[in-house]
């Protein structure tokens, strides 16, 4: 059951960094990922050479966006076009979406190990937002605490409907640029909640530029 909550996550990434034997990786992580990058540079500080956190509503609140999501959608016949729909709902435009990703998704959520997963995710759902609640308390008092000694790069879409700029990107920037020396922040106007696939260029400069001049 431990296998479903945040913390376990957390150190199966260490340890999957430890047997691979990387050395001081550059983390970035979207979304949930945020969360871990996060708890990776505070908990086992000597891996990371920089962290970077993005759209990251796991590391700073709950939302209820996803279930909203889930209960708005149309009636699909076509899986295709639900997830392109689905997708399109958290993002800015739709330039983005292409026949190669949905199928991608497609064919990872018939695994049956997915499969597994997510129904038995279901079943423990409140152990693991009961224990991310916590976490995240635990988590925002230590980087308020200076532990986050890491580089780090926050980056936000203007327009992402679920881990929406303000409150939450607002929130992310007031905790985390204020008690991190190393830090900054890129905002992307006309982005929605990946920006690395609506502004893969800039995205890419801005993530290279971050490398080049703070982790020196």
């Amino acid at each position: 059951n431990t296998d479903y909550i945040m913390g376990t996550q957390v150190k199966h990434a260490y340890e999957f960094i430890e047997k691979l034997n990387i050395q001081k990786p550059h983390l970035i992580g979207h979304s949930r990922g945020g969360y871990i990058v996060t708890r990776l540079a505070i908990e086992y500080p000597e891996i990371t050479k920089s962290i970077v956190i993005i759209d990251s509503a796991t590391l700073m609140q709950d939302i209820s966006f996803y279930h909203d999501l889930a209960d708005r959608v149309p009636s699909f016949n076509n899986t295709h076009e639900k997830i392109k729909y689905m997708i399109k709902e958290n993002s800015w435009g739709d330039k983005h979406i292409t026949d190669e990703w949905i199928e991608g998704i497609m064919e990872y959520s018939k695994q049956p190990k997915n499969q597994e997963a997510v129904s038995k995710f279901a079943e423990l759902r409140q152990m693991f937002v009961d224990d991310l609640a916590n976490r995240r308390k635990e988590t925002h008092a230590w980087i308020r605490a200076g532990r986050l000694q890491t580089p780090t790069l926050v980056i936000w879409g203007l327009n992402d409907p679920s881990a929406v700029w303000d409150p939450i990107g607002v929130d992310c920037l007031n905790l985390i640029l204020p008690n991190v020396e190393n830090s900054s922040m890129h905002i992307f106007n006309r982005s929605g909640h990946s920006s690395f696939r609506e502004h893969p260029e800039e995205f890419n400069m801005i993530i290279e530029s971050f490398i080049k001049t703070k982790t020196k």
